[in-house]
């Protein structure tokens, strides 16, 4: 049993709020050996060893306490300086228990997995695809938490070509994936008005874990001409279970709402939180409906993605599983579910170049879709 030794996070001086991952690492070995090896990785850049996440540059501004490490990370393109604390204590049975907190220095929402990498790439062993310097070491996160809208994606920390920090058209340029097309022609009107839709396959993303694939709905309205408000509604562990609403949970932020980027190509939207400026990094991801049919006149299905996939796996393609650049989606309008349909939809994915088994069920059988405020009236 570890001894609960706290996070350390190093703070931040942005303004509102900011992007933050903590985390909780057991390591099969000293904390002075693991200690000892998070510093030779930094000073042994570039000689011998590079953050395999876009190149970064650490840097150690404090380490007079055997028992913590200080660093700060600067991004690959030279804009960003993140802060990261670490703190160490030993274990009787000879394993290290250590605590990281990795913050933003600029106000930012969304962070494309980057505090959690910050940490990761100090820690990870050749079993998690890293390459240490001094010795390999077993480690396996007993918890990871980051902030509202931040990510922790493993996969991401390993993804580097270029030395530059990852957008979304970055992602696009640098992934090996095939290079997907939106649905040609594609009506959003008819999309946004014709009807509720609902899921009936999605792939686990942080906001979207497999305890909410029970009767997920979609449902859209015009807030102007290029501009959707949207409503996502979910029950967490069972039919009519408790219920994830974005209205509820993203209410102080104005809920969700996505905006077309290119007038010439409506399939492609920008989504949100409402109120936050779209300046703010990571503030907005992309949403490309990728396929919709029978005809642009009336969309009964309909294939989304959170836009280009950049994961290569032995099964094809996927996005990442954070909160921007990641998920996907098979929509209906009918709560009914119609396997035919699926088929077809899903042969269009993995032509796609879509690795399908990230697609897991949604359960619409039973579902009474019970607003959140009626819910809680009735418990």
């Amino acid at each position: 049993m570890f001894a609960m030794i706290g996070y350390d996070c190093p703070g931040s001086p942005a303004p509102l709020f900011h992007a933050s991952c903590k985390v909780s690492v057991s390591a099969e070995a000293t904390c002075s050996s693991v200690r000892t090896e998070m510093l030779a990785r930094v000073n042994g850049q570039y000689s011998k060893w590079h953050d395999p996440h876009n190149n970064g540059t650490y840097s150690v501004t404090d380490s007079s306490d055997a028992g913590r490490l200080s660093l700060q990370r600067l991004t690959g393109d030279k804009k960003y300086t993140d802060k990261i604390n670490f703190v160490f204590a030993d274990d009787a049975d000879g394993s290290c228990h250590v605590q990281g907190c990795s913050e933003s220095q600029v106000t930012s929402f969304s962070d494309y997995s980057t505090n959690y990498c910050n940490m990761r790439m100090l820690y990870c062993g050749s079993a998690n695809g890293c390459h240490p310097v001094l010795g390999d070491v077993s480690v396996s996160e007993t918890e990871v938490k980051p902030s509202t809208g931040a990510g922790d994606d493993p996969s991401a920390c390993l993804l580097v070509k270029g030395g530059s920090m990852r957008g979304p058209k970055q992602l696009e340029q640098e992934s090996d994936c095939p290079v997907v097309t939106t649905q040609s022609d594609f009506n959003l009107t008819e999309f946004v008005v014709g009807g509720k839709w609902y899921i009936h396959q999605q792939m686990n993303v942080l906001y979207l874990p497999s305890s909410n694939n029970y009767c997920v709905t979609a449902s859209y309205e015009f807030k102007s001409a290029a501009a959707v408000k949207v409503h996502n509604y979910a029950n967490v562990d069972k039919v009519n279970g408790q219920v994830e609403d974005s209205d509820a949970n993203v209410g102080l932020l104005g809920g969700i709402c996505g905006k077309v980027v290119d007038s010439a190509d409506p399939s492609k939207l920008s989504v949100g939180p409402c109120n936050l400026p779209t300046w703010l990094p990571g503030a907005r991801g992309p949403y490309w409906i990728v396929a919709a049919g029978p005809s642009p006149a009336k969309y009964e299905w309909a294939l989304v993605s959170g836009g280009q996939p950049t994961i290569s796996t032995p099964n094809g393609c996927r996005t990442g599983e954070g909160i921007n650049n990641s998920g996907l989606w098979i929509f209906t309008r009918s709560q009914a579910r119609d396997e035919a349909l699926l088929s077809q939809v899903r042969a269009i994915a993995a032509k796609m170049g879509y690795d399908l088994t990230v697609l897991k069920d949604v359960q619409q059988e039973g579902c009474d879709y019970t607003p959140a405020s009626a819910r809680v009236m009735l418990v």
